[in-house]
C-alpha cells in the first residue's frame, strides 16, 4: 500500500481557508461567527496574505453585509488587518468594502453613547458553549463602530479608497443620512461627520479609543489628502457640518474640524464656503472664546503646579499634553478665522458685529493670557483678522467704539516683526477711509487714533527700528546674513509706519514739536537709507506735507530748519532722476510730495529767516535793468518769482492747502498693497502642525504623516516612517484565544 503524502503547509493553508469561507457563507449564525473569527486569526500574520484566495476576499466582503453583530465585527477586524498589505488593499477597494463599510457604520449609527445598533437582533449562543464569552464580547456596537472605521481609515490612504468616498451613497445606508443630515446630497464622507458629531464619547470597556477621535482622524485624514474629495464635499452642502463640530466635547474633534476648514480656506478652495461663511465666522469666534478660557485654566495649573511643585489633591492635575492640543486647537482656530473674514470681505458677506465683539474680547484675553511665543502665532493670526476688518467701512466705526486702537498700542510694543505689521495694517486700514469732503483730507477715524497717542508710539518704534540697524551694523559685520536680516525687517516695519503716519498727518492740528522733529528724522532716513526705501520717502514726504498745512505745525518746522534735510539729499536726488520709468516712478513720486511740503515751508516767515543768512538780498529793481520777458507762472523757482504780487503767493498757497498732490491715489494704492502684503497669509510658514493628524497634507501631500489609534490593545503609534500613501505597520486587534 502507498501511504497518503503529508500535507504541506501551503496544502494545509489552502484547506483552511476553504472551511473558514464554507462557516462564514452559512445561515448559521454561530458557524458565521466561527468563520469571521477564524478568518480575524489566520489574517494577522502578514505572510499569509499573498496566499489568500481572491474568492476568500470577496466572501470576506460580502459577510460585511450579512447578519450579526458579532460576525461583522470579527470580518471587520479581519479587513483591517488585510490591509496592512497594499496589494490587498487595492482588491479589497475594487471589491467594495470601501462601500459595505460605510453601509455598516450607517446602519449602525446611534448618537448615544450605548445606542443599540439599527440591524435586527440576532439569537444568541447558549450559556456554557465555549464560545459564549466571546461572542457576547463582540456582540458590541461600539466595537463594530470602531473597527469598521479602522478599517477604513486605512483604506483611504488609497487614491481609489478616497475616490469611492467623494460618491453618493445609495441603498439603506442614504436613508439613514437624509433622516441625520436633511437636505445636504449623500455623500459617503458624512458617515464619519456623523460619528464626530455624537454628543458623548463612544467607548466601551476592555478598549483605549474613542470612536469620534477615530471617526475625526480619518475625515481629516483623507479630505487633507483628496483636493477632489473637498470639492464634492463642499459642493454637496457639508461645510456647515463642520462649523457644528467646532462645538464638540472632543478636543480633538475641534482640531480636526477646524484642520479641516483651514485646509478649504488656505487650499485656495474659499469660493466654496459660499453663503455659510458668516456661520462659519460665528462657530470660530465661538470656539476661539472657549479655547482662551480653557488656555487660562491651563495656564493658571500651570503655575500652580511650578510655585508649589504639586498641586492639592482635590484640584485637577495639569496636563501638558492636553495643553499643547489646546494651543494647536487655539492657532488653528485663530488661522480659519483669518481666511473666513477675508474670504467674507471678497464675497460681501455681512459680518455680525456681535461676532466682530467677541473676536476682539478674544483677543484681549490672547494678550493678558500671556507674551510667550507659543501665543505670538494665534495672536497674528487674530490681528491679520482685525486689520480684514478694519477694511470695511461698516465695522471700522463699530472696532473704533469698542476701542480696539487700546489693544494696537499693545500689539505694537511686541517683539514679533510680523505682528507689529499686522497691527500697522489695522492702523492703515482705520485711518485711510474715505474722506468725508474734498476739502476736509483727514477720515472720520484719524482724530480719535491721534488723540488716543498712536502717533507718538509708532515713532517710538521708528526711534526703535534705528537703533536696532545701528547696533546690526556695528556687531554683525561678520554675519552678514543677519545684518541683512535685520536691515529688511526694519525695512518693512518702517514701509508700515511712513504709511499709516501719511494718514494721520491728515488730522490738521497742532502737533508737539517732538513729533515734528520726527517726521523730518522719519524722511531723512527713508531717503538716506542704502538703497533708498522711496515709497517709505513718499509716504513720508507726504506725511511732512501734511503737517505743514497748519499754520503752527509750519512755523515749528520752520524752527527746526526742516528745508536742511528736504533740500541738500532729497531734492537733489529726485532732481537726478532725468526720465520717468516703472523703476524711477517711485523717486518721481517722493519727489513731489517732497516739493508740495517745501513750497509749504517756504511761505513761513521762519523758513525765510533760516534761509535768509544762505543768500543774499536781490537788488533794487529801480536800479537794475531787466529785459522784459513773459514770466512762466508755471515754473516752482524762476530767477524773477520773488516779484510776483503777493496776493498770487496767498491764492496758488490757499489752493495747495486744500487740493491734494496728483500722486496722492497712486499713494492710496500703494498703501492698500502694503497693506494686503503685511496680512498675507504664509501657511506654510506661519501654520504649525498639529499633533496627531495630518495638517501639513494640504500645502505638500507626499510628505503629511499620519498618527492613528489602531484597535483596542495597542496604544498610540507613530508612523512617521510611512509614506503618504501606505499605511506601513497598522496595528490591529489581536485574535481572541479560545
Amino acid at each position: 500500500m502507498v501511504a497518503p503524502r503529508a500535507w504541506t503547509h501551503e496544502d494545509r493553508f489552502h484547506r483552511t481557508q476553504l472551511m473558514l469561507h464554507d462557516k462564514l457563507m452559512s445561515k448559521n449564525a454561530l458557524m458565521r461567527f466561527q468563520g469571521a473569527h477564524g478568518l480575524w486569526e489566520l489574517c494577522v500574520r502578514r505572510d499569509h496574505h499573498e496566499m489568500l484566495n481572491i474568492e476568500v476576499l470577496r466572501a470576506v466582503v460580502q459577510a460585511l453585509a450579512g447578519p450579526g453583530t458579532s460576525a461583522i465585527t470579527c470580518t471587520a477586524v479581519a479587513v483591517w488587518s488585510l490591509c496592512a498589505t497594499a496589494p490587498l488593499r487595492q482588491k479589497l477597494i475594487d471589491l467594495g468594502a470601501v462601500k459595505e463599510l460605510v453601509t455598516v457604520l450607517l446602519l449602525n449609527f446611534s448618537g448615544d453613547s450605548q445606542g443599540e445598533p439599527g440591524r435586527p437582533s440576532e439569537p444568541e449562543v447558549p450559556q456554557g458553549h465555549e464560545h459564549s464569552e466571546q461572542y457576547a464580547m463582540l456582540n458590541n456596537p461600539i466595537l463594530l463602530r470602531g473597527y469598521c472605521i479602522g478599517a477604513l481609515a486605512v483604506l483611504l490612504c488609497e487614491p481609489r479608497g478616497r475616490q469611492h468616498m467623494s460618491t453618493l451613497e445609495s441603498g439603506p445606508g442614504q436613508e439613514v443620512l437624509r433622516q441625520q443630515v436633511g437636505e445636504v446630497e449623500p455623500i459617503r464622507w458624512l458617515a464619519l461627520v456623523l460619528y464626530c458629531s455624537c454628543d458623548k464619547p463612544q467607548t466601551a470597556k476592555g478598549i483605549n479609543f474613542d470612536v469620534r477621535q477615530m471617526a475625526a482622524q480619518a475625515l481629516c485624514n483623507g479630505l487633507s489628502r483628496e483636493p477632489f474629495g473637498r470639492t464634492a464635499y463642499a459642493q454637496a452642502g457639508g461645510v456647515p457640518l463642520l462649523g457644528d463640530l467646532l462645538h464638540s466635547s472632543s478636543f480633538e474633534v475641534q482640531h480636526c474640524a477646524g484642520v479641516l476648514l483651514g485646509l478649504y480656506i488656505r487650499g485656495g478652495n474659499a469660493e466654496l464656503l459660499g453663503s455659510c461663511t458668516g456661520q462659519l465666522i460665528g462657530d470660530l469666534v465661538g470656539l476661539l472664546q472657549e479655547t482662551v478660557t480653557q488656555l487660562r485654566m491651563h495656564a493658571k495649573k500651570k503655575e500652580d503646579s511650578e510655585v508649589f511643585m504639586k498641586v492639592d489633591v482635590s484640584k485637577e492635575e495639569y496636563d501638558p499634553e492636553q495643553h499643547q492640543l489646546l494651543q494647536h486647537i487655539f492657532t488653528q482656530g485663530a488661522y480659519a478665522m483669518w481666511g473666513c473674514i477675508e474670504a467674507a470681505n471678497t464675497a460681501g458677506v455681512t459680518v455680525d458685529p456681535s461676532d466682530v465683539s467677541k473676536l476682539l474680547a478674544s483677543m484681549e484675553a490672547t494678550l493678558a493670557l500671556t507674551k510667550a511665543a507659543d501665543s505670538q502665532s494665534p495672536l497674528l493670526a487674530i490681528t491679520a483678522a482685525v486689520a480684514k476688518l478694519a477694511a470695511r467701512e461698516d465695522l471700522a466705526h463699530f472696532l473704533m467704539e469698542r476701542e480696539v486702537y487700546v489693544s494696537l498700542v499693545q500689539l505694537l510694543q511686541r517683539n514679533n516683526i510680523r505682528l507689529k505689521g499686522a497691527a500697522l495694517a489695522a492702523v492703515g486700514n482705520l485711518a485711510l477711509h474715505p474722506c468725508p469732503s474734498s476739502e476736509d483730507l483727514a477720515g472720520p477715524h484719524c482724530r480719535q487714533l491721534v488723540e488716543c497717542g498712536i502717533e507718538t508710539e509708532l515713532y517710538r518704534l521708528m526711534d526703535e527700528l534705528r537703533k536696532a540697524v545701528t547696533a546690526a551694523t556695528a556687531f554683525m559685520e561678520e554675519k552678514k546674513g543677519e545684518q541683512d536680516e535685520a536691515k529688511r525687517q526694519a525695512e518693512y516695519i518702517m514701509h508700515g509706519i511712513a504709511a499709516a503716519l501719511m494718514y494721520l498727518s491728515t488730522y490738521t492740528c497742532v502737533r508737539p514739536t517732538q513729533i515734528l522733529e520726527k517726521t523730518v528724522k522719519m524722511l531723512q532716513v527713508t531717503i538716506n537709507s542704502e538703497p533708498p526705501m522711496h515709497e517709505a520717502a513718499m509716504f513720508a514726504s507726504a506725511a511732512l506735507w501734511g503737517l505743514a498745512r497748519d499754520d503752527s505745525n509750519r512755523h515749528e518746522l520752520g524752527e527746526v530748519n526742516a528745508l536742511e534735510i528736504l533740500f541738500p539729499r532729497g531734492l537733489q536726488q529726485a532732481l537726478s532722476v532725468a526720465t520717468v520709468t516703472e523703476d524711477t516712478l517711485k523717486s518721481v513720486g517722493a519727489m513731489e510730495y517732497l516739493m508740495a511740503a517745501v513750497w509749504l515751508l517756504l511761505y513761513d516767515d521762519s523758513v525765510v529767516k533760516n534761509l535768509a543768512a544762505g543768500f543774499k538780498a536781490p537788488k533794487r529793481p529801480s536800479t537794475v535793468k531787466v529785459k522784459e520777458k513773459k514770466v512762466d507762472e508755471n515754473a516752482m523757482f524762476a530767477v524773477n518769482r520773488h516779484r510776483q504780487q503777493p496776493n498770487m503767493w496767498k491764492s496758488k498757497f490757499s489752493k495747495l492747502r486744500k487740493t491734494v498732490p496728483e500722486l496722492w491715489q497712486d499713494a492710496l494704492a500703494l498703501v492698500r498693497r502694503f497693506l494686503e502684503e503685511s496680512t498675507a497669509r504664509d501657511p506654510l510658514r506661519d501654520a504649525p502642525t498639529a499633533r496627531a493628524t495630518p495638517w501639513r497634507d494640504a500645502f505638500t501631500a507626499r510628505t503629511s504623516r499620519a498618527r492613528f489609534i489602531h484597535g483596542p490593545r495597542d496604544s498610540l503609534r507613530d508612523v512617521s516612517t510611512a509614506s503618504a500613501d501606505s499605511p506601513a505597520r497598522w496595528s490591529t486587534p489581536a485574535p481572541i484565544s479560545r
